[in-house]
């Protein structure tokens, strides 16, 4: 747990130099303000173009030699649903390839997505209970969800599923929103956790029951 801290930390110190930047940056640049090895910040770099949240292009100098690649604040974050419907049917595709809806990878994959939401500013730690559900709400709608939540914040509701066309060619796709919500919750740092998942508990309705972590949860 505490290397997964440290990379998120070394993502989000990379992050805030270029944001702050006035202008494009190379690694060593980089590298040199956040004071971490040029690979490591390679690393970073690597999942947060991944993720689009930064893009990179080749510096054009009109000289010899290689040219620096320079990284900047992509011009628009990745916030469109289908993208994220994407997202979703690829990572469902790769549990069918690999035997079906293993639920345990499911939720690896799912706390990978949560922790690059982190580096987007989409999820935070928090030491309250309700606030960390009502992050999960709001991200599950932003997802395409009906999502709400009740006074006591020991349930998530999920409505009118925007990935049912999906359902059937990829079966995980359910697998991989409940790792989601188990890795957002886990991200969140709130000792909250998904303890049941009623998937069509009524039809068109999804419940996720939550509680305290416990060490079988």
């Amino acid at each position: 747990m505490g290397d997964e801290r440290e990379a998120r930390q070394g993502r989000q110190a990379v992050l805030q130099v270029i944001r702050e930047a006035h202008e494009a940056l190379s690694v060593a640049d980089i590298a040199e303000q956040v004071g971490l090895h040029v690979n490591t910040v390679r690393g970073h770099l690597e999942l947060l173009v991944h993720l689009g949240i930064v893009s990179r292009e080749s510096e054009h100098t009109g000289g010899r030699g290689r040219p620096r690649v320079l990284y900047e604040l992509a011009p628009d974050e990745p916030r469109q649903q289908d993208a994220y419907k994407t997202l979703a049917a690829a990572l469902a595709n790769e549990l069918t390839i690999i035997g079906g809806t293993d639920q345990r990878t499911a939720d690896e994959a799912g706390l990978l997505w949560a922790q690059a939401l982190v580096e987007e500013g989409r999820l935070r730690a928090t030491s309250s209970s309700a606030d960390a559900v009502e992050q999960v709400t709001t991200l599950f709608s932003e997802l395409g969800f009906d999502a709400a939540t009740e006074p006591l914040s020991d349930r998530i509701y999920l409505r009118a599923c925007p990935y049912s066309s999906i359902r059937e060619a990829f079966p995980g796709v359910c697998e991989i929103h409940l790792g989601l919500m188990r890795g957002s919750l886990a991200v969140t740092e709130s000792g909250l956790a998904v303890n049941d998942f009623d998937i069509d508990a009524r039809p068109g309705l999804c419940v996720a029951h939550l509680g305290p972590v416990t060490p079988s949860a």
